[in-house]
């Protein structure tokens, strides 16, 4: 068996459900969001060949978003789509409906990009930048001396994180306020443990529950440049492809 993994941008997984072709004994199985771990889809699952459900659940595992599995007996193509999918099912032949249902929906978006030396949040609607705020910031690295002077600058430190996070979160609830009941989704990108500092912190985003996506945006310097670029890095999906017709 051969498998293949790779990250597709919104216009790429377009073109790629364009060239689908179904072979005799295709089947659509689409996995919703939170019943990764049910038993319909255990069932679904089990129609399959052992390796590629093997790949199939590794695959679902990492994502939070469900999937869509095209199955024929040759090869498997698994899609992580980069938003929920909300309803599952099974169908004979390729169904690419929801999938696309879910890449084609005209989405209103909040980003928050977070690093300890700065942030970046805005509003998208469409492909729109509608409010942004960007600020830089700066909390000292860790101190590697010991004893007490490695501990002042320790809480020196956390209190300069606090400070930030507050900051974050006042900018994030002043940007985001107005559309609150509008946004879809949140999206929050950087260091994952200053993200969770950062969302401990933060009321709004708490409020907003699972409009708030798990997954975590790459950044490297939160700049105005960071935040325009990140409405492309949203809209990713993940595809894997099993071959196993070696194996038959």
């Amino acid at each position: 068996m051969a498998n293949s993994e790779e990250v597709l941008r919104r216009a790429a997984i377009l073109r790629f459900l364009d060239s689908l072709e179904p072979p005799p004994g295709a089947v659509t199985l689409v996995v919703a969001a939170g019943e990764t771990t049910s038993r319909a889809v255990a069932e679904r699952l089990g129609t399959l060949p052992d390796e590629p459900r093997d790949a199939a659940q590794k695959l679902l595992e990492r994502t939070s978003t469900g999937a869509v599995l095209f199955w024929s007996p040759e090869t498997l193509h698994i899609i992580a789509p980069p938003f929920p999918l909300r309803d599952g099912g099974a169908w004979q032949g390729w169904r690419t409906t929801p999938l696309r249902a879910t890449l084609t929906a005209r989405l209103k978006l909040g980003v928050v990009l977070v690093r300890l030396s700065g942030y970046a949040a805005g509003v998208f609607d469409g492909d729109a930048l509608v409010a942004s705020k960007v600020s830089t910031a700066h909390v000292h690295g860790r101190h590697r001396a010991g004893g007490s002077s490695q501990r002042r600058f320790e809480r020196r430190r956390e209190k300069q994180a606090r400070e930030l996070y507050d900051r974050v979160s006042e900018a994030v609830t002043e940007r985001f306020a107005p559309y609150e009941r509008e946004l879809d989704y949140v999206l929050l990108g950087g260091e994952r443990f200053t993200l969770q500092g950062f969302v401990a912190r933060c009321s709004f985003l708490q409020r907003l529950g699972t409009r708030v996506l798990e997954r975590t945006l790459p950044v490297s310097h939160p700049n105005q440049a960071a935040l325009e670029g990140a409405l492309e890095e949203a809209w990713v999906s993940r595809v894997l492809t099993v071959r196993v017709s070696e194996n038959r």
